[in-house]
């Protein structure tokens, strides 16, 4: 009976340690779950992010254009009430 409840003993260590990597393994895929959904999020943020960074850079550039304009067409209007002066 000694050497029966010895030999169970083990087998009783080894299948708690089972249990517990089963269940560690269980929290394990939960928290991968998780993570990929926060990556997915994070890669959804980052692409909005780009995206608003070239609306940006394509209003600063149409900004300066529309300005550069501006500045060419007062100053050819100040050339030609500059010429009519004369």
């Amino acid at each position: 009976m000694a050497s029966k409840t010895a030999s169970n003993i083990p087998t009783s260590a080894d299948h708690l340690i089972k249990l517990k990597l089963v269940k560690e393994i269980s929290l394990m895929s939960e928290v991968f779950k998780e993570a990929i959904v926060n990556i997915e999020v994070e890669e959804n943020f980052l692409a909005e992010l780009e995206a608003k960074k070239l609306k940006v850079s394509c209003l600063k550039k149409d900004h300066r254009e529309h300005k550069e304009d501006k500045v060419a067409q007062t100053h050819n209007q100040w050339m030609i009430k500059s010429c009519n002066f004369s």
